[in-house]
């Protein structure tokens, strides 16, 4: 079922309080579930691009709203790739289009998803609210960058054979690695964009609580250190 065509469209104009008046309708893609909302963070390894990421390698963040166990929609952000005005991989962007909202992956089943800590004295729906509303007051405008890492091979020891003249490498357990876990200062990638959001939603304390799940899992989010500044998002 599109957006467009549930029985009960839900507006995001309800919402006025909440969230801020945008130029387009923006409806709900499900059926209007009641009971409790939740904020999910969930991850994934795109491309498999995480692999190369050391010591450890890195995931992808991002949220996914669910209510009454159902999910709702997700937020999340990536490169816009380049265009007549950036170069690389373009400028860090809300995946926001309605098609993009309702996208639903499944994640890397060995992280699952973690539920997330309102702020004190706010309930899961105004969290979730909140969340939707900082992802729209991004304007879009940083560039989109990758974690700096030193070419090698993870876990790969490099042995200097005399007979040889050379270092020799031995290739196998280890994994080829070009980035580290950890963004250069005032560059931003998706994860940075993830922490920003928690930030602007007063739940940064969850920033934290996901870096542990990760970690306690052997794998980080490179970029979650550094969180999206709030100059990067419109005034309320």
């Amino acid at each position: 079922m599109g957006w467009k065509e549930m029985k009960e469209p839900v507006l995001l104009e309800e919402y006025a309080d909440d969230v801020p008046a945008v130029s387009e309708s923006v409806t709900v893609q499900a059926d209007k579930p009641k009971g409790e909302w939740e904020v999910r963070a969930y991850f994934t390894n795109p491309k498999g691009l995480g692999e190369l990421a050391g010591p450890s390698p890195g995931a992808h963040t991002g949220f996914k709203i669910y209510r009454d166990g159902n999910f709702m929609y997700s937020l999340d952000g990536g490169p816009s790739g380049p265009n007549g005005q950036s170069r690389g991989l373009g400028n860090l962007v809300f995946n926001g289009s309605d098609q993009q909202l309702m996208n639903n992956p499944d994640g890397l089943s060995d992280l699952g998803e973690k539920t997330l800590t309102p702020p004190k004295g706010v309930s899961g729906e105004l969290f979730a609210k909140r969340m939707l509303r900082a992802a729209q007051e991004y304007d879009g405008s940083s560039p989109y960058s990758l974690p700096p890492g030193d070419l090698g091979f993870r876990g790969v020891p490099y042995n200097f054979d005399p007979s040889l003249g050379q270092y020799g490498l031995e290739i196998m357990p280890g994994r080829f690695t070009i980035a580290g876990n950890r963004m250069s200062p005032n560059e931003f990638n998706s994860n940075s964009f993830a922490a920003g959001l928690l930030d602007r939603a007063g739940a940064s304390s969850n920033i934290s609580a996901i870096q542990r799940h990760l970690s306690d899992n052997k794998w980080a989010a490179p970029g979650l250190e550094q969180p999206l500044p709030q100059r990067y998002f419109r005034n309320r």
